[in-house]
């Protein structure tokens, strides 16, 4: 996002924390469940406001594999910033459990100011493990061992893709396509479109990701992304599209 944006939604913010006294704080704030023993927190680091952000899943499922794959973010309340968006995502999150009990979480920064994310397995009031996720460093992962895999999908309504010859229409005039690049060959990975919408500022959001297809893939589902995708549109025409990588293959 363009920091001219972004300066004016930190103006935007205060203004909102001087007539709103309920904003949260990263100290006022306990985060979130992510499963029934996972727990997270993301605070973006607005210098001197550090303001804790909101939770999104967008699904979870069982691998052909067997392992468990959770996908979902922490964004902006709209209610606090200008650009926020429950689609504008400021953190996109991966958590791959696999069968042996091993977990990672990933964090990917997709936004301009830090954010410092928190994580805790069968949290009991303190992260176990911490880190800033930032412009010269997107990716921060957790780990641990022990974890329960849960049967117990939970999704959240989305936009069929609309494809093309070449590729997916992701917004209006806009198409993309991702190639996953294995050593077996190239494989092209599906869109999901997990929302769209017009922020306060008046400037739309779309949230979405590539993943692969489980009928190629036993690590593959709708719900286990391989690419994570922000798309920022502003009134004045200028756009940003932001390519995630959240995958070992190139």
């Amino acid at each position: 996002m363009k920091r001219s944006l972004r300066l004016f939604s930190v103006v935007a913010m205060i203004g909102l924390y001087l007539i709103r006294p309920h904003i949260s704080f990263a100290a006022l704030d306990g985060g979130h469940d992510l499963t029934s023993s996972l727990w997270s927190k993301a605070v973006l680091q607005i210098p001197g406001f550090p303001v804790t952000l909101k939770w999104k899943v967008v699904g979870t499922d069982i691998t052909p594999s067997g392992d468990q794959v959770i996908s979902g973010y922490f964004y902006a309340d709209p209610n606090d910033f200008a650009y926020g968006s429950e689609f504008n995502p400021e953190v996109f999150v991966k958590i791959y459990i696999a069968t042996s009990g091993w977990c990672n979480i990933a964090f990917n920064h997709v936004t301009v100011d830090d954010v410092t994310v928190y994580s805790a397995h069968q949290y009991a009031g303190a992260a176990q493990q911490t880190g800033t996720a930032a412009l010269t460093n997107r990716l921060v992962e957790h780990q641990y061992n022990g974890v329960a895999i849960q049967n117990t999908p939970q999704t959240n309504g989305t936009l069929a893709p609309i494809t093309t010859g070449s590729g997916y229409v992701m917004t209006s005039g806009l198409l993309a396509k991702a190639i996953l690049q294995p050593p077996i060959g190239q494989v092209t990975l599906i869109w999901k479109e997990v929302g769209s919408e017009t922020t306060p500022s008046g400037d739309t959001v779309v949230s979405g990701y590539f993943y692969a297809d489980p009928g190629d893939f036993s690590y593959g589902s709708e719900f286990n992304p391989e690419v994570f995708v922000k798309i920022y549109i502003a009134k004045s025409g200028w756009f940003n599209i932001a390519f995630n990588h959240v995958v070992t293959s190139g």
